[in-house]
């Protein structure tokens, strides 16, 4: 089998986020530094029966996700450590907050990974404010985690 050349750079990705999952997105790949995606998985279940060693086995539904977001802390109204807080600091439940991510830069056609649509929310469901050291010149970040279905079939338009 030959040998790929068309691999995609990690560092080339664009990052948005969809304050309440409805309007505008934001991109915020100018303060953020990493997006963890977890595996999918699917619900499952198995039965003994007696005349067998072995369990009737069965799967379910896709099992939601949480999509941890990390980036650098900065205080600008329009950056997304303020954008975020405003979300995380609102009143009530069902704190909505939609990401996307596109593996190769956002141009048109280019596969996005959607957490969060219209029919199942996402929700912020994690908020770290940063650490902070005085023995070192690093930036500070902050995260944050969102839980939702993702899907990674539609295309950047």
């Amino acid at each position: 089998m030959a040998k790929t050349t068309n691999s995609v750079a990690q560092a080339c990705a664009k990052i948005e986020i969809q304050p309440g999952c409805t309007g505008s997105w934001y991109d915020i790949g100018g303060e953020m530094t990493t997006i963890t995606l977890p595996e999918e998985a699917v619900t499952t279940g198995s039965m003994a029966v007696f005349n067998a060693d072995t369990h009737v086995l069965n799967s379910g539904k896709k099992e939601p996700i949480t999509a941890a977001v990390s980036g650098v802390y900065t205080e600008e109204a329009t950056e997304a450590f303020e954008r975020v807080r405003a979300v995380w600091g609102a009143a009530g439940c069902n704190k909505q907050m939609c990401v996307r991510a596109t593996p190769q830069g956002g141009s048109i056609g280019d596969l996005e990974i959607y957490v969060g649509d219209a029919d199942d929310r996402a929700l912020l469901v994690g908020f770290k404010p940063p650490d902070l050291d005085a023995g070192s010149g690093d930036p500070a970040a902050f995260s944050f985690s969102v839980f939702g279905n993702y899907t990674f079939d539609t295309k950047a338009s």
